[in-house]
């Protein structure tokens, strides 16, 4: 199983920021091109739904909330299992202040069966995998500090 962390210091409340985390809806808006064909629900039956965009291959992204703590965690788990570009996808906000939050994502998956999956995940997928949630969470930065367009740095171009 591999495991990527990716973290940023944010200059927005960690309410705001879990409000926009919980607008699953609108993750379109931020993530960047390696995510494709975004889209997803709010509320009861919250989850998120796309394709990441990875060399020589494309996983379904099909996950649904498995917990939630207001302010402080959003958990996503597949509903493919261990198939699908993550088994696990979570985001979890430490307050730092009243108007700043550290975020933390961190995505486990299980790669490609097979000798030629593992050498394509070691030497070039993890890669693409840790820059997409790396350009995800600088837009997320963007778009709650008000920096201007989510679309102009890191999409899914290993720009950020």
């Amino acid at each position: 199983m591999g495991r990527i962390r990716e973290d940023v210091h944010i200059h927005a409340s960690a309410g705001e920021t879990f409000a926009r985390l919980e607008a699953i809806e609108r993750y379109g808006e931020w993530l960047p091109r390696s995510f494709r064909d975004v889209g997803g629900e709010s509320g009861a039956q919250a989850r998120l739904d796309g394709v990441l965009a990875l060399p020589l291959r494309s996983e379904r992204v099909r996950l649904e909330v498995a917990e939630r703590e207001p302010s402080q965690l959003l958990l996503f788990r597949s509903v493919d299992g261990e198939h699908g570009a993550f088994r696990t996808l979570s985001w979890v906000l430490s307050e730092e202040g009243p108007s700043d939050v550290h975020l933390l994502v961190e995505a486990t998956y299980t790669p490609a069966g097979g000798l030629v999956g593992a050498l394509l995940d070691l030497l070039v997928q993890r890669a693409h995998r840790r820059q997409a949630l790396r350009d995800a969470v600088w837009r997320l930065k963007q778009l709650l500090e008000g920096a201007g367009s989510a679309s102009q740095p890191g999409d899914g171009d290993g720009s950020a």
